[in-house]
């Protein structure tokens, strides 16, 4: 894993409605794999699995800021 930190700019920004939803979907398929009690997957599999899916919000939602600007 690489020490990238993401800075954002100071700004009062809230997200907007798609991008919201984004963050429910998301943090519900984080929560359900979570949940998942399956012997066969390991903790760092759960690991890397959430560390992608919060990657792919970040880049959906700079997507949809994108689109915007």
């Amino acid at each position: 894993m690489t020490d990238i930190i993401l800075k954002f700019p100071k700004s009062r920004r809230k997200l907007t409605v798609q991008e919201e939803r984004l963050v429910r979907s998301c943090s519900n398929i984080i929560f359900n794999s979570v949940d998942v009690t399956n012997p066969f997957i390991t903790d760092e599999q759960k690991i890397m699995f959430i560390e992608e899916k919060l990657k792919e919000l970040i880049r959906k939602i700079d997507e949809l800021d994108e689109e915007k600007r």
